[in-house]
């Protein structure tokens, strides 16, 4: 790609992808506890906390999804 092209991204890009290492973040180390044969309460705590802050990822993701500038309009056709 010419450089001349490259540029940063934009906010809601960033934060989509920041986001997105987030709930990376998160959905393994759910599925460390899920691998787990018992759980203490403290599993069961942070399990239910983890799954609230990744319930919370997702709407974030989607209302950055639905206020990013349509950039590419053809792309999103083809990707319907």
């Amino acid at each position: 790609m010419d450089p001349r092209y490259i540029g940063e991204p934009q906010t809601c890009h960033r934060l989509y992808l920041e986001s997105e290492h987030e709930k990376g973040r998160l959905e393994s180390a759910m599925a460390r506890l899920e691998t787990k044969a018992a759980w203490s309460r403290h599993d069961e705590a942070l399990h239910a906390g983890l799954f609230q802050r990744y319930r919370r990822v997702l709407e974030q993701q989607t209302a950055l999804r639905a206020a990013a500038p349509d950039t590419h309009p053809l792309a999103t056709a083809v990707n319907r």
